[in-house]
């Protein structure tokens, strides 16, 4: 059920009205600091945004994108002031990497600051870490929407959580190719039978339609996918999605506050709303979503606890491989935050640039929409043997128990260290990501050393203690023979050794 707690830490990094940036933290805030006022530096961002948004910038590595984080940082966080936020940034960053607790670190913009709300923070990258905000393991990046009320978790379910997809194709308009993404997520559902429920999906409708399907009571979704076209309206300062048209295929361009009434006056309250821009869909000169004016901030303040959005239009093969594994997350009992952030590292390996594309707008606490699986039960130690010829317990093949005291037995082993951690597992794989990314490889090696990492050895870690990890790390060194890999391997077998 929905609290009024943080899961875990919180880090608040505001942008205010005149430029001014304040860190705040539980008992403690600082306000000395001040976006870098350098026009040279902002036109170069702005150069960025634009070309990730007409697609116009191929990065193949991910040390090549590190350099647009980095010019992300100098606008944050310019060496000319700013001195307190900084030292309470990174002191609570670093605290938290020494406790092995994760944060969540939320970005917040003053509608003043719609430019600059509109850049792609998600790559802002953090040297100290040398990893990416938005990837970073120890991290949940979030960009904060301020709503009136009480924040509230983002609530948890029972099982089964029911999932509705939305796949709206105006004829005149350009062909959005979902079909790749909703195999995947029929996949993913077909994979987690009894705690997925996956509505037929609504295809071309018109907004009644749509809002019909949503006012029944019985079958409320608590996940909406959407898939489309969208646009921001600069006249009208509002984003849009295109629905049809009540009596023809055209477009019904939804401006956000329409799309809020669908919400709204049908009762319906999803706990989150995923909104994704595929190859072939409509953007304008300014993002739909990244921009402070657009959808998201409206539909939270709906009443829907946080909003997915693809920032930038992204390939299909991309789209589905971040729905799966978001959606993968959620199941077993992830928060929203830690299930984008899971989505984002991991499609990092196929293409870096899509790594940056899902953000996260949340007003409520990060926390999980269902609770985890519970664990099989074990078998009771007690339980009296079943005797294979099928006799009774009089039967003289069945063991009686006997009256004198049972002998002492062995101490129970010790429990293993963070069995089954998937924390402790992504750690191990962060650290042999950073390993790769020092190694200066050409693109494609590099992609082959992922993609043995994460597909290989990630699989064999999974559901390990963390010491049964050390142990699969260390059999690998001994019979790797690709000198590259094997470096890999050591340097994660590295990390599991300081872990323990």
């Amino acid at each position: 059920m929905p609290g009024d707690k943080a899961n875990y830490p919180e880090l608040k990094i505001t942008v205010q009205g005149d430029g001014t940036v304040a860190a705040e933290v539980p008992g403690e805030e600082q306000h000395d600091g001040k976006i870098d006022d350098n026009p040279l530096l902002r036109e170069t961002l702005a150069a960025f945004r634009d070309w990730l948004n007409q697609g116009k910038l191929q990065i193949e590595r991910e040390s090549d994108l590190v350099l647009l984080g980095k010019l992300l940082y100098q606008l944050l966080f310019p060496p000319t002031s700013g001195v307190l936020v900084k030292e309470l940034v990174f002191r609570t960053l670093k605290e938290s990497r020494a406790a092995k607790t994760r944060m969540c670190v939320q970005l917040a913009f003053h509608e003043a600051q719609a430019d600059l709300a509109g850049l792609p923070w998600e790559f802002l990258y953090d040297s100290a870490s040398s990893s990416f905000f938005a990837t970073n393991i120890d991290l949940v990046l979030t960009r904060f929407v301020a709503c009136n009320g009480k924040r509230m978790a983002v609530g948890s379910n029972e099982p089964p959580l029911r999932l509705l997809i939305v796949v709206s194709k105006p004829s005149d308009l350009k062909s959005v190719a979902a079909e790749d993404v909703i195999k995947a997520i029929q996949s993913f559902a077909n994979d987690n039978p009894g705690r997925i429920v996956l509505d037929d999906p609504l295809i071309n409708r018109n907004f009644l339609e749509v809002q019909a399907r949503l006012e029944d009571k019985d079958n409320q979704p608590h996940l909406m996918h959407f898939i489309g076209h969208g646009r921001y309206n600069k006249a009208k300062r509002q984003g849009e999605l295109a629905l049809l048209q009540m009596d023809s295929t055209q477009a019904d361009w939804v401006d956000q506050i329409r799309f809020k009434r669908l919400f709204t006056d049908s009762g319906c309250n999803p706990r989150l709303l995923f909104l994704q821009l595929c190859e072939g869909a409509v953007v304008e000169e300014a993002e739909l979503i990244a921009s402070f004016e657009g959808l998201a901030p409206t539909i939270v303040s709906a009443g829907i606890q946080a909003v997915v959005a693809m920032q930038f239009p992204i390939k299909n093969v991309h789209a589905g491989k971040i729905s799966t594994k978001f959606y993968d997350e959620l199941a077993k009992g992830k928060s929203v935050g830690e299930a984008v952030q899971a989505a984002r590292r991991m499609v990092l390996t196929y293409n870096p640039l899509a790594s940056g594309t899902p953000v996260l707008y949340m007003y409520g606490y990060d926390g999980p929409i269902v609770s985890a699986p519970a664990a099989p039960p074990r078998p009771s130690a007690d339980r009296t043997p079943t005797n294979p010829s099928g006799g009774g317990p009089d039967s003289p093949d069945v063991a009686r128990p006997s009256a004198e005291p049972p002998a002492p037995t062995a101490a129970p082993p010790r429990p293993v260290p963070n069995a089954g951690s998937p924390i402790a597992r992504d750690k191990l794989l962060d650290a042999g990501a950073r390993k790769i990314e020092s190694m200066n490889l050409e693109a494609k090696e590099v992609m082959s050393l992922n993609h043995s990492m994460y597909i290989s050895i990630g699989s064999e870690l999974e559901g390990k203690s963390l010491l049964e990890m050390k142990q699969v790390l260390a059999q690998r060194c001994r019979d790797e023979s690709d000198p590259e890999l094997r470096d890999v391997l050591q340097e994660m077998s590295a990390a599991a050794e300081r872990l323990m």
